[in-house]
C-alpha cells in the first residue's frame, strides 16, 4: 500500500512538472526565430530605465534576441555596434508563460510585443524616400 502511495505521487509529481515545463516557443524554434531577428535593427521609441543606473535611450540602435524558459519569455536588446556574444543584453519586454496558458503564442503576437518599445528600421525605407526627395 505504502509504495502505490509512492507510486502515485511520483507519477502525479512527473505530469506536473512536464505540464510546468511547456516553453511559449519550442528550442528548435527559437533558433530560427533568433536567426531571423539577428537580421535585423531596432531603435528604441522611448527612455527605457532597466534600473536607476541604466538607462537605454531614445533612438538608440539596437539588435534583439529571443529567451525562452519555462516560465518566461524574453526580449533582449544589446547595442547594434556590439557583438552580440560579447555584449551586455538587457530585457526589454516579457510574457509569463503562465499568462499564456489557454492562448495560442505566435510571431505576430511576438511581433507586437516588440513593437511596444522598439521601432524597426528598415533601410530599404530610408534609401526609397532619401530617392523620392531628389
Amino acid at each position: 500500500m505504502l509504495m502505490s502511495v509512492r507510486y502515485f505521487f511520483f507519477i502525479l509529481l512527473a505530469f506536473f512538472l512536464l505540464a510546468c515545463n511547456k516553453r511559449l516557443i519550442r528550442k528548435d524554434e527559437l533558433t530560427l526565430i533568433n536567426e531571423h531577428y539577428s537580421q535585423n535593427t531596432y531603435y528604441v521609441k522611448e527612455n527605457l530605465v532597466i534600473d536607476n543606473k541604466d538607462v537605454i535611450k531614445k533612438d538608440t540602435s539596437v539588435k534583439i534576441w529571443i529567451e525562452s524558459t519555462a516560465s518566461i519569455l524574453k526580449v533582449k536588446c544589446y547595442n547594434s555596434n556590439e557583438e552580440r556574444e560579447s555584449a551586455v543584453g538587457r530585457m526589454v519586454a516579457y510574457i509569463i508563460n503562465e499568462d499564456f496558458r489557454d492562448k495560442q503564442f505566435t510571431v505576430e503576437y511576438l511581433d507586437k510585443l516588440i513593437a511596444e518599445k522598439l521601432v524597426y528600421y528598415d533601410a530599404k525605407d530610408l534609401s526609397k524616400n532619401k530617392k523620392a526627395k531628389k
